[in-house]
């Protein structure tokens, strides 16, 4: 499990991974209940994803993150034991926060980025909360299509659908001043969201 440095694991997750303990069901538990907030095809596309199938990750718009969180932790915990994979989990506030107070450290950022990019399977949690500035959003794009390349899946979870042509992610993008490089860069990472995961968005209540 990589970066806990930088998103803490959940209790759970800690006595998963890391106890001697039985691993507690209630995560698979939680994550069945959970898809049912989501369209009927979500199981099936888990399937899919869980038996190696496919090389996507999944995009889940939850306004709150609840039910998209345990399904993250029943997915992680399924890669980091039984696949014998890899996994990093990373909130992705957490991470903003990191890459700004470690501007200066090129080599940790470089070695974060390394990380983020080779890790079997990639969890970007709480994602599109705010705007990010341009700095920020291309170290996610490098990041994303690098994955793409190496056929590494990404799994991304956001309250609202950044991926909407009317949902800004950048700081300045909707400003009288019209930068159009700063929008080709927006316009691309939405569009690598939408060629590299599966779109799922939780029923309304």
């Amino acid at each position: 499990f990589w970066l806990t440095n930088i998103t803490p694991l959940d209790a759970d997750l800690e006595q998963y991974f890391f106890s001697n303990k039985p691993k507690p069901r209630k995560i698979l538990q939680d994550a069945t209940i959970a898809m049912a907030a989501f369209p009927n095809t979500i199981s099936d596309t888990i399937a899919i994803i869980t038996n190696l199938k496919t090389n996507k990750g999944l995009f889940l718009v939850d306004e709150n993150f609840v039910n998209a969180r345990k399904i993250f932790k029943y997915l992680l915990t399924l890669f980091g034991t039984k696949k014998n994979k890899s996994v990093a989990f990373i909130e992705t506030n957490n991470l903003y926060t990191f890459y700004y107070n470690n501007s200066k450290d090129v080599d940790l950022i470089n070695s974060i980025n390394d990380y983020l990019m080779n890790v079997d399977y990639l969890f970007l949690d709480k994602f599109g909360i705010g705007t990010k500035p341009e700095w920020f959003l291309n170290h996610i794009l490098t990041i994303l299509i690098y994955r793409e390349d190496k056929q590494k899946p990404v799994f991304m979870a956001s309250p609202v659908d950044i991926t909407n042509k009317n949902v800004s992610l950048m700081f300045n993008i909707n400003t009288q001043t019209k930068n159009e490089g700063l929008e080709k860069l927006e316009k691309l990472l939405k569009n690598t969201i939408n060629r590299t995961m599966i779109k799922f968005i939780a029923k309304s209540k």
